[in-house]
């Protein structure tokens, strides 16, 4: 089990996967799940194409870009997609 630093749940993050991925059918992944008062969320749902960041405390920054074919849901609750591939 791999533990999240407080600082991260404190923000907001509930829980946090990076995977390498390798070969043409999959890439790069990072999923994260969170909430709460402390994460600052724009409205839901999401007007698309909706590009959603990770930034770290270093100045590191992860985006993705997602477009109406890869949302899976988008409602007043909750926001799933995968993202277009650049």
């Amino acid at each position: 089990m791999r533990r999240i630093p407080i600082l991260i749940v404190l923000a907001g993050v509930l829980a946090m996967r990076l995977f390498s991925g390798t070969g043409p059918e999959r890439g790069p992944t990072i999923t994260v799940k969170g909430g709460g008062p402390n994460l600052p969320l724009p409205p839901l749902p999401l007007a698309l194409p909706a590009r959603l960041q990770l930034q770290q405390t270093n100045g590191d920054c992860w985006e993705a870009t997602y477009a109406t074919d890869g949302v899976l849901r988008n409602d007043a609750t909750e926001f799933q997609g995968k993202a277009a591939v650049p």
